[in-house]
C-alpha cells in the first residue's frame, strides 16, 4: 500500500540498508497487515540476532560456484566462509522449469495495470522508446493470449511446489545475484536477501541467501553470519565513494 503497482501478484516491497541487522530492523516495522493491503499475510517476523550457522544445511548449485573467473572465485570463497563456520554445504539442483518463459506473466500483468495508458496514447510520452523498452513491452502485452497466461500461472504453481520441496531438504539456498534462483524466487515469493560478496574486476558482487516461505528470520541469520566473518559490507569499490 502506498507504492505504485506494476504487477499485482509479483510486486514486493524490499529494504535497502547497510547491513543485515539494519535490514531486519526496518523489516520488523514494515511487515504484516496494515488494514490497506489484503495480500499481506499475518505471519510474525522475529529475528533474535543469531548469527551462527553451525548445523544448518546450506544448499548451492555447484556450477554457480565453480570456474576461474574472479566473480566465481569470490563465490567459492563464500562457501569456505560457511564451511569454516560449521554449516553443512549441500549440492542441490534447481527445479527444471521454464522460469524465463513464465515471465510472460510479468508483461501481462503490467499491461493490465497500464492498459489505460496504452489505449489513451499517453504511452507515446514515455522516455524509453527502444525496441525492447518499457513502452513497447506494454503495447505488446495486449497480444499475450489468455491461454498462455493461464498455462504460465499453472506452471508457476508447480514451480512453487518444487521449491517448497527443495527447502524440505535444506535450510537456505546460497546463490550469486545472477542465479536462476533469483528469477525463480521472484515468481514463487520465497524470501531472499542480497549481501555484498566482494569485488570482481573492480565491481561489487552480490551473494543471495534464499529461504523457505515465512522463514525470513533464517535468511538474516545466514546473511549476518557472512557479514560477521567478512568485511565486504563495510567497503566501497574504487570510483563509487
Amino acid at each position: 500500500y502506498g507504492c505504485m503497482t506494476l504487477r499485482w501478484t509479483l510486486d514486493k516491497v524490499g529494504v535497502i540498508a547497510r547491513s543485515a541487522k539494519d535490514t531486519a530492523m526496518v523489516l520488523s516495522a514494515l511487515h504484516g497487515p496494515d488494514s490497506h493491503d489484503e495480500t499481506v499475510t499475518n505471519v510474525p517476523f522475529a529475528w533474535d540476532g543469531r548469527q551462527d550457522v553451525r548445523g544448518l544445511k546450506i544448499g548451492y548449485v555447484e556450477r554457480d560456484f565453480t570456474g576461474s573467473s574472479p566473480a566465481t572465485q569470490l563465490l567459492a570463497a563464500a562457501l569456505d566462509v560457511y564451511r569454516a563456520a560449521g554449516a553443512e554445504l549441500v549440492r542441490v539442483t534447481l527445479p527444471d522449469s521454464p522460469a524465463a518463459a513464465i515471465y510472460a506473466l510479468l508483461n501481462a500483468e503490467a499491461g493490465a495495470m497500464f492498459d489505460e495508458l496504452v489505449r489513451s496514447g499517453a504511452i507515446n510520452e514515455l522516455a524509453d522508446t527502444g525496441v525492447n523498452g518499457r513502452a513497447n513491452q506494454l503495447r505488446a502485452s495486449r497480444f499475450i493470449p489468455a491461454v498462455d497466461y493461464i498455462r504460465a500461472q499453472r506452471a508457476r504453481t508447480i514451480l512453487l511446489q518444487q521449491m517448497n520441496g527443495l527447502f524440505g531438504m535444506i535450510d537456505t539456498l546460497l546463490a550469486p545475484a545472477s542465479s536462476d534462483a533469483v528469477t525463480i524466487g521472484n515468481l514463487t515469493g520465497h524470501p531472499a536477501i542480497t549481501v555484498p560478496g566482494g569485488f570482481a574486476v573492480g565491481l561489487p558482487g552480490g551473494l543471495v541467501v534464499v529461504g523457505p516461505l515465512y522463514r525470513g528470520a533464517r535468511i538474516f541469520r545466514v546473511a549476518a553470519a557472512y557479514e560477521t566473518a567478512t568485511a565486504w559490507h563495510t567497503k566501497t569499490p574504487a570510483g563509487f565513494a
